[in-house]
């Protein structure tokens, strides 16, 4: 059976990630590069699951966990481009082990030892990076809500995140914060179309 090539993309929120895959997403489309995109699950929470909570979380990683299955079946795509998914569920259970240390251990192990038994886990991460006064500014320029966006939860999610990031491999890095979404669409497929 062949295996899509399967790319995560995660990083801070008000990156560009999601805009950045839809706009690679269409010049895998224009290469002729059969590119299955596969939304982020958090965007399909049921509203019955209250936000921030232990339940939220263990919702978003089933599914994830779930959609990873799923696209390794996916053999007539070439790449599967993961709007966030194990690596960014595998960052959270470790961000939990201050609320439940004990939920934390038994998802992480979870992920684990269903990544050694199926090979769910993306052969690439793609670490989308933002100034976080950036961040701030894209997510008050959409009308977003102002609490995810706080600059000390911020500084916050972006050094954890990054001492999280610098552990995997193999992965690709792109900082947004100073570049238009054509440069870092046409940077990011430039860096697929290499590993193709």
């Amino acid at each position: 059976m062949k295996r899509p090539c399967i790319i995560e993309f995660s990083g801070l929120p008000n990156s560009g990630k999601t805009t950045l895959l839809h706009r690679v997403n269409s010049l895998c489309e224009s290469e002729h590069i059969n590119a299955l995109f596969v939304q982020e699950p958090a965007e399909i929470l049921p509203s019955e699951i209250p936000k921030g909570s232990i339940a939220q979380n263990l919702w978003i990683t089933l599914e994830t966990l779930q959609r990873n299955l799923e696209s390794i079946y996916q053999n007539d795509a070439d790449c599967i481009l993961l709007d966030r998914g194990f690596y960014n569920q595998l960052f959270w259970a470790t961000m939990y082990s201050e609320k439940d240390l004990r939920y934390s251990d038994f998802v992480i192990h979870f992920m684990h030892e269903l990544d050694e038994m199926y090979n769910i886990k993306p052969d690439y991460l793609y670490v989308v990076d933002v100034d976080v006064t950036e961040a701030i500014r894209r997510r008050m320029a959409n009308g977003g809500n102002v609490t995810f966006s706080k600059k000390d939860f911020l500084i916050s999610y972006k050094a954890k995140f990054q001492e999280f990031y610098e552990k995997i491999n193999p992965k690709f890095y792109i900082d947004t914060t100073h570049l238009t979404k054509d440069q870092v669409a046409y940077s990011v497929f430039e860096q697929i179309k290499k590993i193709m």
